[in-house]
């Protein structure tokens, strides 16, 4: 899509909200992305992440998800932003 070839948003924060508002940290400006759509916790065990009752949900993998730890190599798709996650 027309977000294909961006550069990777670096999990950076230990608390990182993803959603359309100006106030998050991952802004997805987008009709299809809740204000605060998605919260990313990373911590010693790795990258959790939790939807936070958004309209159209979180898709982990191809399926609805409202929470899990993330793998390498995961796919969330988050309104119509699609990302792949990596572990550093």
């Amino acid at each position: 899509g027309q977000h294909a070839g961006k550069p990777a948003i670096a999990l950076s924060r230990p608390v990182m909200v993803a959603g359309s508002s100006t106030s998050v940290r991952i802004q997805l400006r987008s009709d299809s992305v809740s204000h605060n759509r998605s919260i990313f916790l990373r911590g010693v065990d790795g990258t959790y992440f939790r939807d936070l009752v958004s309209r159209t949900h979180t898709i982990l993998n191809g399926r609805v998800a409202r929470e899990g730890m993330l793998r390498s190599g995961d796919t969330i798709t988050i309104g119509t932003f699609v990302f792949h996650y990596i572990e550093a």
